[in-house]
């Protein structure tokens, strides 16, 4: 399906430019369960950040992926995206620091929940034994979230 006028219009209409054309550009529409967002496009929910490659550059081959160089999942600057595979958006993540053995950490995670002050704050209700799931719902986290915490698995480098 060719990328009419109305299309565009209607994408761009859900897209907020808050740092003139070089920052990036924020997806206001509907937001799926990957922190991405989503567009209808020819029938089908399409993500915001690969029509907006589409709309600049067009058809987006099989199994192609689009990356965020910003690593922000909102973003639909194309000039802030790039064509790669699984292999390559992987390269990437851990060439940043975002892989298992990367270096980013706690609040650095863009998408993280918790601050390093609300996880002094879990560790000190773990530590008088409330339980997690009261602590989980406290803080609007999985109670996974608090095991986690509370065995060391993350936020191991925030001590109370």
């Amino acid at each position: 399906m060719k990328i009419t006028k109305d299309i565009k219009r209607r994408f761009f209409e859900k897209v907020e430019i808050p740092n003139g054309k070089e920052g990036c550009w924020i997806w206001v529409g509907s937001i799926g369960g990957g922190r991405y967002g989503g567009f209808l496009f020819n029938g089908k929910v399409e993500l915001a950040h690969r029509m907006a490659w589409m709309i600049r550059y067009g058809k987006i081959s099989s199994g192609a992926y689009i990356c965020h160089h910003c690593d922000n999942t909102k973003c639909v600057n194309s000039e802030h995206l790039f064509k790669g595979d699984q292999f390559a958006n992987m390269a990437d993540m851990m060439n940043k620091g975002r892989g298992r053995n990367g270096l980013l950490k706690g609040e650095q995670i863009t998408t993280s929940k918790l601050t390093e002050q609300s996880v002094r704050e879990i560790k000190e209700l773990i530590k008088n034994k409330i339980p997690g799931v009261n602590i989980a719902k406290l803080y609007g986290v999985h109670k996974a979230t608090i095991s986690d915490i509370k065995v060391g698995k993350n936020w191991k480098h925030v001590t109370i």
